[in-house]
């Protein structure tokens, strides 16, 4: 680490910390915290949909994953097309006629109070499941990089993204989101520009050794249900986890309520859904 590193690393904590107290002094009731009181662009939501799943895990695991299997990885991301797109068709105008704050709300309407704390506590106890492998990871190339304990990096990241959470609410969420994502392209850029640059004949050579290796292979429609690097295991098994945690989790739906009509909320889903699609091209692209 040098001190333009240090330098980077700094300022960009300083402007998470200061993304959260201007969006908390803008806030004065349950609906600006919890929905920006709808106000907030979809373009900006529909970032934040895929960067809310797009961790140090996938930018970790992503290179791996294409320097072992290719870009056949991809074929995943047309299970979450379908997914999303029975959202759009069956959820998004349903939750938009309720006028939800949380997926769970839903629930007490239906059912009752304590339908709504059971559905309440599964998702957070997915999300403490999830979260503990996502911190690890992030805390885990931070130690590597600045050269620190792990249990060290591990408060860190935590405290930092408390912060920053807690105080500005959903536009907080958002808008880091969307710089986080910036961040991981420029990242990626990066990474394959110096991969390109530290070989003979650069990114043309580097493409046709892959071509040669069978690395760029997109889609393999065989049927193969043991195997998710299959076009049918792709829209049908995973296809059918992105619905349930598109149309259900409250990290997405908080998304699509916060909205201002269902024309923005489609568009975000949508552009949430290609954004993710680049992103992960990109992760498998640098590990091929």
């Amino acid at each position: 680490m040098s001190a333009i590193d240090w330098a980077i690393v700094a300022i960009y904590g300083v402007v998470l910390i200061v993304i959260g107290v201007a969006a908390s002094r803008r806030q004065s009731t349950t609906d600006e915290y919890f929905r920006g009181s709808r106000q907030l662009p979809w373009w900006a939501i529909g970032f934040s949909i895929i960067a809310t799943s797009f961790s140090a895990a996938s930018l970790l695991g992503g290179p791996g994953q294409g320097y072992n299997n290719g870009l056949l990885y991809l074929q995943l991301q047309f299970g979450d097309l379908l997914g999303y797109g029975l959202v759009i068709a069956l959820f998004l105008p349903f939750f938009m006629r309720l006028n939800l704050t949380t997926a769970y709300e839903y629930l007490e309407k239906r059912f009752d109070s304590k339908t709504r704390s059971l559905g309440s506590l599964c998702f957070l106890l997915f999300v403490i499941a999830r979260l503990g492998g996502l911190l690890y990871a992030a805390s885990l190339a931070v130690s590597t990089v600045i050269g620190i304990p792990l249990s060290t990096a591990i408060l860190i990241v935590g405290i930092v993204s408390i912060v920053y959470t807690v105080a500005g609410g959903i536009a907080a969420v958002v808008w880091t989101d969307v710089l986080q994502f910036a961040m991981i392209f420029i990242g990626i850029g990066a990474g394959i520009w110096a991969a390109a640059s530290g070989v003979p004949g650069g990114l043309g050579q580097l493409w046709s050794t892959a071509a040669e290796a069978g690395k760029l292979t997109v889609i393999d429609p065989s049927w193969d249900p043991a195997s998710i690097y299959t076009l049918p295991t792709a829209l049908l098994a995973y296809g059918t986890l992105a619905f349930a945690v598109a149309g259900t989790n409250q990290q997405s739906v908080q998304r699509y309520v916060s909205c201002a009509d269902l024309p923005s909320g489609r568009k975000a889903i949508l552009l949430g859904w290609f954004s993710g699609f680049v992103g992960v091209a990109a992760t498998l692209i640098l590990g091929v």
